[in-house]
């Protein structure tokens, strides 16, 4: 089964790892009650790296996903992030996913279960309309960051260039954080505020020890949460 390029490191941090979509997650770091007080009131950092992030680019991109999504896609802007139903040929609903506009690209994330099944369908669409696109499944390359609490706006403002605080929910960006390209988005999948933070694996671990550390300002360290506390959170 597929895994975080973290999960050596979860492990290491005490983690209780099981399976989710064929995913190998963190559910829990051992003390679920204080997880889910970490994102109410302070702040915490989460791993969703089970998440499908595809990636489409090309003259006919928007062409490709207006197929499946539907023509309202040209009215989104750019440097945006929206939910919304991905439908296959026949018009059935294959999921719901969050799609972002951005500089020269749009980014499909996905259920886990459901990510190879979006990836095949936007491909089919391509190859039968011979359209100039490109799909690109980025999920095994890529490792997928929420940074979630009411402290979360604050101590990232210190981290990352573009400070997060200014980003409405919906927005999207492109930015650099330890010489490696990320985007970070404002998707709103728990009700307390959060960042989602797309790095290259190469870069997980460093701007994981980065982002805990400094985040806590060297005096403790942001905690992390498994899948538990999130589940617990987004079905209160």
């Amino acid at each position: 089964m597929p895994e975080s390029a973290l999960a050596k490191t979860q492990r290491q941090l005490g983690a209780e790892m099981t399976s989710l979509a064929d995913w190998t997650v963190a559910a829990n770091f051992g003390d679920l009650d204080a997880e889910i007080d970490a994102i109410k009131n302070r702040a915490a950092v989460f791993d969703l790296s089970h998440l499908g992030r595809i990636r489409v680019r090309g003259d006919d991109a928007m062409a490709a996903l207006e197929a499946l999504c539907g023509e309202q896609i040209a009215r989104l802007e750019d440097d945006t992030v929206t939910p919304m139903p991905i439908r296959n040929a026949a018009g059935d609903v294959l999921d719901t996913i969050c799609l972002a506009r951005l500089d020269g690209m749009w980014l499909v994330t996905t259920s886990p279960a459901q990510r190879e099944a979006v990836a095949a369908e936007l491909q089919a669409v391509v190859d039968s309309a011979g359209l100039s696109a490109k799909v690109d499944d980025q999920t095994l390359k890529t490792t997928h960051l929420s940074i979630a609490g009411p402290a979360a706006r604050e101590l990232l403002d210190g981290l990352l260039p573009e400070a997060p605080s200014k980003l409405a929910r919906g927005q999207a960006r492109m930015g650099t954080l330890m010489i490696a390209k990320y985007i970070g988005l404002r998707t709103g999948r728990l009700p307390q505020w959060s960042l989602e933070v797309i790095i290259p694996n190469m870069m997980a671990g460093p701007a994981w020890g980065f982002i805990t550390t400094k985040a806590g300002h060297g005096e403790k360290t942001l905690p992390p949460v498994g899948t538990d506390a999130i589940d617990a959170l987004a079905n209160a």
